[in-house]
């Protein structure tokens, strides 16, 4: 990996990570009963929701990360998805979510960071 490509997957990082907390900020602090401080405390509506705000910040880091490669631009998105799959299962350790919870979120982001990758890729072909 070149300097441009590290540079590419920490912006995608970067950005990943900004969004996914803002709106985790965002939620708790427009709904505090419903998206708790623990995640043993989310509902089944509030899980699905923080998964879904996860995808969309994996598919706007996957994106961003493929916009700015210089080269093979999905293979770098590729490695954000990796680097976030590892952070993902590091975040595992003392997680007190549903199994479900856990899987689900783990099972989108390969997914979604390549989804991002991919319309980035297709757009710039147009």
């Amino acid at each position: 990996m070149t300097r441009k490509s590290i540079w590419a997957v920490l912006a995608g990082f970067l950005l990943l990570m900004a969004l996914s907390i803002s709106a985790d900020f965002l939620l708790r602090a427009l709904f505090p009963e419903t998206f708790g401080h623990s995640g043993a405390n989310l509902t089944w509506l509030a899980s699905m929701v923080t998964i879904l705000y996860g995808a969309a910040s994996c598919v706007a880091g996957g994106y961003l990360t493929a916009r700015l490669s210089v080269s093979r631009p999905v293979m770098q998105a590729a490695v954000l998805g990796g680097v976030m799959l590892l952070c993902g299962l590091a975040g595992l350790v003392g997680s007190r979510a549903p199994v479900w919870f856990n899987l689900g979120f783990l099972a989108m982001i390969l997914p979604s960071v390549w989804a991002g990758a991919l319309v980035r890729t297709r757009r710039a072909k147009t």
